[in-house]
């Protein structure tokens, strides 16, 4: 009985206490304040994730294009293990590339916004999905290129030239998504000067 006498004095005092603090503070608590809202997408620390990831998709796509560049110096050059070798290490940022643009594309598509800001924000899907598409073509182009350099080593190239063919039409996928890519972007860049101005 003493036990739960003492047990409820000490609940009592730390709530009197607890109490104590709260009047204290210097600033009061309000509970359920409203508080008007002037903040933008601009602001959302979604959308700043979003443009984080953004950032991280053209930095290792920016390394996958330096690699698949020095991947077709050595195939001039009939260096096919070098061709071999930097295409691996460029099929891993555009495997990078590609997951940076699908984590951002994620991000813009949560945000809730409304009239212009809801129209940048489809824009931002639209233009990360194409960048997805872009560095997974790029990365199946490597991939054939690895390949055919492959069969041009063991010297069948009627293999090597059967892999290049499908790499073309990898690359040409991949120029078809730098033409969608450029016509999203104006239109982000036009909706972007509109709420600077």
């Amino acid at each position: 009985m003493i036990s739960i006498i003492v047990k409820m004095k000490n609940i009592i005092l730390c709530t009197l206490f607890v109490l104590f603090l709260i009047s204290c503070t210097s600033e009061p608590i309000v509970i359920n304040e409203t508080v008007e809202d002037n903040t933008t997408i601009f602001d959302d620390p979604m959308y700043l994730k979003a443009e984080e990831y953004t950032v991280e998709c053209s930095e290792a796509e920016d390394n996958g294009n330096y690699y698949y560049e020095k991947a077709s110096q050595n195939y001039i050059n009939n260096e096919w293990q070098l061709v071999i070798l930097n295409c691996v290490t460029a099929r891993e940022y555009y495997s990078d590339a590609a997951s940076f643009c699908s984590r951002a594309s994620g991000y813009y598509d949560i945000i809730e916004a409304e009239g212009d800001e809801q129209t940048l924000l489809e824009l931002n899907v639209e233009l990360a999905k194409v960048r997805m598409s872009e560095n997974y073509n790029m990365y199946e182009a490597c991939e054939y290129f690895e390949i055919s350099s492959f069969y041009y080593s063991e010297g069948d190239y009627i293999s090597a030239g059967l892999y290049m063919d499908i790499m073309t039409e990898k690359i040409i996928s991949h120029d078809n998504d730098i033409k969608n890519y450029s016509i999203i972007y104006s239109k982000i860049i036009a909706l972007e000067d509109k709420f600077s101005s």
